[in-house]
């Protein structure tokens, strides 16, 4: 799972609640949820893109 515009992960959290995954900053803010997935097998998915990552840009019309 790609997450755009953080400076790395170490800003990130996953925190289990029950079944799922909270993806969260280190402030408390909810990024997402992963439904049914434990926390360490989300965050092993989870990778950091810049913003101006050209990939960012598939899809969008000009």
């Amino acid at each position: 799972m790609a997450i755009a515009g953080l400076s790395n992960a170490s800003n990130l959290e996953f925190n289990a609640s029950g079944s799922d995954t909270l993806i969260q900053l280190r402030n408390g803010n909810i990024l997402g949820i992963v439904e049914d997935t434990a926390a360490n097998i989300v965050e092993n998915a989870t990778f950091i893109v810049s913003g101006r990552d050209l990939g960012m840009t598939i899809g969008i019309g000009r």
